[in-house]
């Protein structure tokens, strides 16, 4: 699911791809990249509050990946 949601999002399809990185997430709850790329889609959906959880989540698997770091960064400043 996680590479179908990867292809949806680079399409633009965030809503659809955000349901297949809910199913991988399902799967696999500990997947990092699954964590990053739901909270990454969250966010250009404009659900910054709902993409937070999984990004945190992802640098919580995935303690050293600095572009995780970044994404987080990124949306607490769209934030405000």
């Amino acid at each position: 699911h996680t590479n179908l949601a990867n292809l949806l999002a680079g399409r633009r399809a965030y809503a659809d791809a955000a349901v297949h990185f809910e199913l991988a997430l399902r799967y696999d709850p500990n997947a990092a990249a699954a964590h990053h790329g739901y909270g990454l889609v969250l966010a250009l959906s404009q659900q910054p509050t709902r993409a937070l959880p999984a990004l945190r989540e992802a640098a919580r698997l995935q303690p050293g990946r600095e572009r995780i770091q970044t994404d987080i960064g990124d949306v607490l400043a769209a934030m405000g």
